[in-house]
């Protein structure tokens, strides 16, 4: 069995809330334990399963991000699909990852698509926003600095 008590005091970045850091371990009866998570300028604690970690990702270092900044600017990788739900699929997993580098590869590949299909438009927004917040955080940019860097104008939710 894993300790997971390492992870307290990491933090993790998702795409809805932001930059949160694991406060505690939680057993909730049958259904496991889940880290509890005090999220950065708010009063929200929320809660993630310690064996689904879908929903976030721990905060990468900075060598990763500047590897991942070189890949989102660089040229988009090529991918061919079978059919629209295929792509919509495959989009759906990868804009979930836990790797940086990959998820920089994947947002830049979108962005060069003249439009983004309407079953990935809320994913999308999640994965580059929680992409901008990371890198804010770890390079302590404003936001605003961040999306300069990355020559895009700011999205909202």
């Amino acid at each position: 069995m894993k300790n997971y008590s390492d992870n307290i005091g990491k933090k993790i970045i998702t795409g809805k809330l932001g930059v949160g850091i694991i406060t505690d371990i939680q057993t909730m009866g049958d259904n496991g334990e889940f880290y509890q998570v005090q999220f950065e300028g708010s009063d929200l604690t929320n809660f993630y399963s310690v064996s689904n970690e879908k929903s976030f990702r721990f905060i990468s270092s900075k060598d990763d991000l500047n590897v991942a900044l070189t890949e989102f600017k660089g040229a988009p990788q090529e991918f061919e699909f079978e059919s629209v739900q295929d792509k919509i699929n495959f989009f759906k997993r990868k804009l979930k990852t836990k790797n940086v580098i990959e998820l920089s590869q994947i947002l830049c590949f979108m962005l060069s698509e003249n439009e983004i299909h309407l079953a990935l438009k809320t994913s999308f927004k999640n994965a580059l926003l929680s992409f901008v917040k990371e890198i804010a955080l770890v390079f302590q940019l404003s936001e605003d600095d961040v999306w300069s860097m990355i020559d895009m104008e700011k999205i909202e939710l």
